[in-house]
């Protein structure tokens, strides 16, 4: 149940956000092979930790939906997902081709503040534009709280403007773990 909600919430949140200098869109997406995550356009990289399962762009799609050609995409393009599946915590990087969704590049912020006019859902308990440290860096993101049966899931929206792309970090926790889980995710090397 908890890994169901934790892939709907990130569904969400991913469809309802949405660009980095001459790239093209098969350069912004990042490689995942033998249990190693590395996307250098957003400057990141994760090592499965012991018992987290990694899910790839392609069984993402068929799970979640979305699409897989981000240079004509109208919606949210996943890399990659990896979950505790002991309790759902988890982390889903994708990209969103800003000028094919809003017509226009956003910037992080106004990104960020169209993001939070769409959020909406059972349970929302707070929803703010803020920073994180992810890997070294400064991002700006959006920090949601849910309600979840008398607990409380964190969730932390992180973006990178790529050019025309839209780098999108959702972390989520349902163990009170988020910052344990943020600090899962290494700068690239």
């Amino acid at each position: 149940m908890k890994k169901l909600l934790a892939l709907v919430l990130a569904a969400v949140m991913l469809l309802s956000f949405t660009a980095c200098g001459g790239l093209k869109a098969e350069d912004v997406m990042g490689t995942l092979k033998d249990g190693h995550y590395k996307n250098t356009t957003l400057g990141i990289q994760l090592f499965s930790p012991a018992g987290w399962e990694f899910t790839d762009a392609e069984k993402l799609v068929t799970e979640l939906g979305g699409e897989t050609d981000l240079e004509n995409a109208t919606g949210a393009v996943y890399d990659m997902m990896v979950t505790n599946p002991l309790n759902g915590d988890n982390i889903i990087v994708g990209f969103e081709n800003l000028g094919n969704i809003y017509g226009s590049v956003l910037s992080e912020q106004e990104y960020l503040e169209k993001s939070k006019e769409q959020v909406d859902g059972d349970g929302l308990t707070s929803v703010k534009i803020d920073k994180v440290e992810i890997a070294g860096q400064t991002m700006n993101c959006l920090k949601l709280e849910y309600d979840n049966e008398g607990g409380v899931i964190k969730q932390v929206v992180a973006v990178k403007k790529c050019e025309n792309f839209m780098g999108i970090i959702t972390i989520t926790s349902f163990t009170d773990s988020l910052d344990q889980i943020i600090n899962m995710i290494g700068k690239a090397s």
